[in-house]
């Protein structure tokens, strides 16, 4: 219903500002880590509020930290270029998200091998966009 949406966007709106404010202090106290961990979260409750400009700004943001803080080859820097791609998907980016699924492939192939399943997760995200675009070329 109407009223239930309507309270989860208020949930996700409130989460918002108390992460905002989590935000400012990690900056303050230059704690990386949490404040990777913390765009993240932003990200999240804007891609459940269908803010998925808002999203993919703190997603990148968080990416860029991340890489700041672990390095490019870590498993954070792999689920976060995931979460990426999900919400580029979601707002018809296919190119853009193909990007960021090859990049999440890569990482994890490197850390984990390429029997995990969060492996083959992405591959199977990656296999749709080619189907996807396969789909696309013969509608022409």
């Amino acid at each position: 219903s109407i009223k239930v949406v309507y309270q989860e966007q208020q949930f996700h709106q409130k989460a918002i500002s108390y992460f905002m404010k989590a935000l400012k202090l990690f900056k303050k106290g230059g704690d990386k880590k949490m404040l990777a961990a913390t765009s993240f979260k932003i990200g999240m409750n804007y891609y459940q509020t269908y803010d998925h400009d808002k999203a993919q700004s703190f997603y990148v943001k968080a990416v860029k930290i991340q890489k700041e803080f672990y390095g490019d080859y870590h498993p954070e820097v792999a689920d976060m270029m995931y979460n990426i791609g999900v919400v580029q998907l979601d707002i018809g980016g296919v190119n853009e998200a193909l990007d960021k699924f090859m990049a999440a492939f890569l990482i994890r192939c490197l850390v984990f091998g390429n029997i995990r399943t969060n492996v083959i997760e992405v591959l199977h995200r990656i296999a749709l966009i080619h189907d996807l675009k396969n789909e696309e070329r013969n509608l022409f």
